[in-house]
């Protein structure tokens, strides 16, 4: 079996982090080595503030330099809409990384 390595991309550091158990199984993934981000970017300077292609471009370069092959995005909806066309996630498509999302807004997922 091909070892899979995951990057999680948590909620914005403005906000706490739920302890809420994410089950991976139901993303059909096995996953060998777990590492922790900020999302691609960071927290945006202002509300109207777009974060450019090339930032998550050169993020995910970043990351796949390191062997990672998978994301779990914890991000809400609205919370990618701060990202250029086409979008982080259409973004990591194209890159070739597997996209495993479980946004914290969600029903059921603790505030």
């Amino acid at each position: 079996m091909q070892t899979r390595r995951l990057l999680l991309v948590p909620v914005p550091l403005r906000r706490e982090i739920p302890t809420r158990c994410i089950t991976l199984a139901q993303h059909r993934a096995v996953i060998s080595v777990l590492f922790t981000s900020e999302r691609p970017g960071g927290d945006p300077p202002s509300e109207d503030a777009i974060i450019p292609a090339a930032t998550v471009v050169e993020w995910v370069d970043f990351m796949k330099a390191r062997g990672i092959t998978d994301v779990l995005v914890l991000l809400d909806d609205n919370e990618l809409d701060i990202y250029e066309p086409p979008g982080l996630l259409r973004m990591y498509e194209q890159e070739g990384l597997a996209i495993h999302r479980a946004p914290m807004g969600e029903a059921g997922a603790p505030e």
